[in-house]
């Protein structure tokens, strides 16, 4: 969070072109901290087992792709953002951090970050904002579709 909230302070974008470059920047920071496909796993849920590989590394694919640029997009959108840590909690293989992002412009977001160790690093699994699991957001949403899509296997 800390090399997110410097990328956006060193620069205030004024073309697309320098805004296109901060955004490659904040990827670069994003992506190797999520774990997308424990991610896209849990979004689909039961419907995971049922896709073929080729599926399954197409819908992580997608997926990152969509959270990334929500993540920044919420980020960036935020007016002189910084964080304050709130609670941190660890067992064993998961952990948890809850942070809350203050602006001057509108009340603090929490946003707590779930996270499993993968490879003796932690990777976020999970986000909960202002109470709502991403991860169920998205199963909701695709449980919805994909309970009527004749196709699903």
């Amino acid at each position: 969070m800390d090399k997110v909230l410097t990328i956006l302070r060193s620069s205030q974008p004024t073309s697309k072109a320098q805004t296109e470059a901060q955004r490659a920047q904040l990827v670069e920071v994003i992506y190797p901290r999520f774990d997308f496909t424990e991610m896209a796993k849990r979004s689909l849920a039961r419907h995971w087992a049922g896709r073929t590989p080729e599926e399954q590394r197409e819908f992580v694919k997608l997926f990152a792709a969509l959270m990334g640029r929500s993540y920044a997009d919420n980020i960036e959108s935020s007016a002189s953002p910084s964080v304050r840590y709130t609670r941190e909690s660890e067992d064993r293989n998961y952990a948890q951090v809850d942070t809350e992002i203050v602006t001057d412009k509108r009340p603090p977001v929490s946003i707590n970050y779930k996270l499993h160790s993968v490879d003796r690093e932690w990777r976020i699994y999970d986000l909960v904002i202002e109470n709502i699991s991403v991860v169920n957001n998205y199963r909701s949403q695709s449980n919805d579709r994909l309970s009527r899509n004749s196709c699903v296997r």
